[in-house]
């Protein structure tokens, strides 16, 4: 596709957009069909409010956020929560750019990576506090230095830790749904799975977290939830998060993928390969870590304008 071809389809409309998206989605033949409908109707609702009919060239991230305070004041299916109208948001707004559809549209900001100062100020505001605070805290940082997702960092058992070799098996993770046996777990996403080395600090915590459930939950199954557990509840812990990010001086929308999002952030910043970072995180592709680091998508591709290996 040249200039010309971008320049033409700019003035698409956002209707039009939508629409060729979804059949994109559709031919997706790893997504669940629950997902693909969640979105789709999502977007429908999103162009509704943009303005089916206006075109886009006219579209500016002002108008996005403009339809996202009035797509959530508004009685809509539980689903479309802001959340979720920025994510699918952003996804269509990758997807147009790349195809030439959009042109100079910053992505919408979302939960994103924090500063290294933030994620500082957050561990030591509660390594020295109450029993229930220094377990999240444990819960957290483990999260972090192993950049896991929330269910994933849940779902570990005792005999995933490798005490003599410094790894850990990843392997498994919770749904968001409620589990009531240890078979309610489900593969880890994308079932990849991954032996991931751990430091001595990160040591330290695990076997003083095995410590505490040896103490107060000696029958549970799993490393960090208690035996009288019935279930795992993603909300709770993306409160506890808000409520100690709000503690430790952290602005800005946050949740349980900071941590997961920030590991990566650091690592771009000391110069690890993006394919290294991504076969560690289990994330799959790499391009999708630009988000993560709030690189802009017309930003990443204007970068290589030009560019020639040899």
């Amino acid at each position: 596709e040249d200039k010309a071809s971008y320049s033409s389809q700019s003035f698409k409309t956002v209707s039009e957009l939508i629409k060729e998206y979804v059949s994109y989605l559709r031919t997706q033949t790893s997504l669940r069909e629950s997902s693909i409908r969640a979105e789709s109707n999502s977007l429908y609702y999103l162009g509704e409010e943009l303005g089916e009919n206006k075109k886009l060239r006219d579209l500016s991230s002002k108008s996005f956020i403009k339809a996202f305070e009035s797509l959530t004041s508004k009685n809509s299916p539980a689903y479309n929560t802001k959340k979720n109208y920025r994510i699918f948001a952003n996804k269509l707004i990758k997807w147009g750019v790349k195809r030439g559809y959009i042109e100079n549209l910053e992505l919408i900001d979302t939960i994103r990576g924090r500063r290294r100062e933030e994620l500082t100020n957050f561990f030591n505001e509660f390594k020295e506090t109450s029993i229930s605070e220094q377990y999240y805290y444990r819960f957290y940082f483990a999260q972090f230095q192993l950049a896991l997702r929330v269910g994933e960092i849940a779902a570990l058992i005792p005999s995933d830790i490798n005490w003599e070799e410094n790894t850990i098996f990843i392997n498994r993770t919770f749904s968001i749904k409620l589990y009531r046996s240890e078979f309610d777990c489900l593969p880890t996403k994308n079932n990849k799975s991954a032996v991931l080395p751990i430091s001595e600090e990160l040591k330290a915590i695990l076997a003083a977290q095995m410590d505490f459930r040896a103490k107060y939950h000696p029958e549970s199954r799993f490393l960090f939830l208690g035996s009288k557990a019935q279930g795992f509840d993603y909300s709770v812990h993306n409160r506890m998060v808000k409520s100690m990010a709000k503690r430790a001086g952290i602005e800005g929308s946050v949740s349980t993928h900071i941590f997961r999002k920030s590991w990566v952030c650091f690592g771009v910043e000391a110069g690890i390969p993006i394919t290294y970072l991504a076969q560690y995180a289990r994330h799959t592709p790499a391009v999708l870590l630009a988000s993560y680091t709030e690189v802009k998508s017309h930003l990443f591709y204007k970068c290589f304008d030009g560019y020639t290996a040899l």
